[in-house]
């Protein structure tokens, strides 16, 4: 089997299986195929999202769970780590700011 079918494969199970944000990211880089030779490119929005809605509501629920009274600061801490990971991390790491969560 040659590189192209291997990596169209790996693009396939990551659609179906939601990590396909992290499939890309690891193939990125200078030495990486062109994007007219990723099928499934589009995709690695949809694994952001598909993360963000399966880890969030169960972030969600621990606090609710055990810190009711401190939601709000919890929340708002976390969007605030998410926004200084974002800009520290984006100048650093492009294609960890751009195919990652954070």
């Amino acid at each position: 089997m040659n590189a192209a079918c291997r990596s169209f494969g790996k693009s396939v199970i990551g659609a179906i299986a939601f990590f396909a944000n992290i499939v890309f990211y690891r193939e990125a880089g200078y030495f990486d195929d062109s994007a007219e030779e990723k099928p499934l490119l589009h995709t690695w929005s949809l694994g952001v999202e598909e993360q963000f809605y399966i880890f969030f509501p169960i972030i969600l629920f621990v606090v609710l769970r055990y810190w009711p009274r401190r939601r709000g600061p919890i929340v708002a801490a976390l969007a605030a780590i998410s926004l200084v990971l974002c800009v520290f991390v984006t100048p650093r790491a492009p294609d960890a700011a751009f195919y990652l969560i954070p």
